[in-house]
């Protein structure tokens, strides 16, 4: 009876210890992304078509700018995870959809962003 209390002791701590680290999987530090920061083209380096400013609030502001020169705004909910960010993004027809990326820094003020189309780079201005 003594050898089953101890045995379950022993099981008790370690799920606790991995149920525990559970809440840290997965989990990244936003802090590094907010801002607004400006797509560049990769090639040049100048200035793309559209930039993206994160808040502390897990808000997204997005502006693309048309060839007539107009932006356009649309805010979104994002978070990420240790290897992806998210957006959760509304269709001019309403529907919901989610948009991944997987991000890198390549240092402090540049990101960047890519999916199964593309790799856009970003640079931090504030």
């Amino acid at each position: 009876m003594k050898k089953q209390i101890i045995i379950l002791g022993i099981m008790l701590v370690l799920i606790t210890v991995e149920l525990s680290g559970c809440d840290e999987k997965g989990k990244v530090t936003t802090d590094k992304f907010l801002g607004k920061w400006v797509s560049l083209t990769y090639e040049e380096g100048e200035p793309f078509h559209h930039n993206i400013t994160f808040y502390s609030d897990e808000t997204a502001e997005l502006s693309h700018k048309s060839p007539e020169g107009v932006y356009t705004h649309r805010t979104a909910p994002w978070y990420a995870d240790n290897t992806k960010i998210y957006f959760n993004l509304t269709m001019i027809e309403g529907n919901p959809y989610e948009r991944h990326f997987t991000y890198t820094f390549s240092n402090s003020t540049t990101l960047i962003l890519q999916d199964e189309f593309s790799i856009i780079h970003y640079k931090k201005i504030t």
